[in-house]
């Protein structure tokens, strides 16, 4: 299995455990000890980071596990021993935000380092960049590009 497919896996596990454990009355929902809208913004932040590594849709991301925990929030209407805050829905969008811009950095860093980016070198010594034949030139003449995310960088210059 795919590290992707094992997120995306992950990602709905979480989402799961977010919409159980929204719903299920007050009594019956285990207690971390932490505050309400602390535990919020962890399950969120724990999913969107998750989320963002295996989809890579930041927007989507955040924009997704805030509605989804505007909807949860309003269903709590219909638990015994739960109710609704508006604050639990802003620690759970922050937290999403949070994860989804931490996973967001984490991936930039770990595809800089791949590039050679700031004198990395591998543990052999020799340097990371890719070998060209002509500075920005791939074998068949086109111009290199590296892919970070969905942007498209111009391949780095030695000068």
């Amino acid at each position: 299995m795919s590290h992707q497919v094992l997120g995306r896996v992950l990602t709905w596990l979480c989402v799961g455990a977010l919409i159980v454990l929204s719903l299920v009355p007050g009594r019956d929902r285990p207690h971390t000890g932490l505050a309400g809208q602390e535990e919020h913004f962890i399950a969120y932040a724990g999913t969107g980071m998750i989320a963002m590594l295996s989809y890579r849709r930041s927007l989507w991301t955040i924009v997704g596990l805030s509605l989804l925990s505007s909807a949860l929030e309003t269903l709590q209407n219909f638990v015994p021993g739960r109710s609704p805050a508006v604050l639990d829905v802003i620690f759970s969008s922050a937290g999403a935000t949070t994860g989804t811009g931490m996973a967001v950095l984490l991936s930039l860093a770990v595809s800089y380092s791949r590039l050679g980016g700031g004198g990395a070198v591998n543990p052999s010594g020799l340097s990371t960049r890719p070998a060209e034949k002509e500075k920005g030139e791939t074998n068949d003449g086109k111009q290199k590009h590296y892919c970070l995310g969905h942007q498209r960088l111009p391949a780095p210059n030695d000068e």
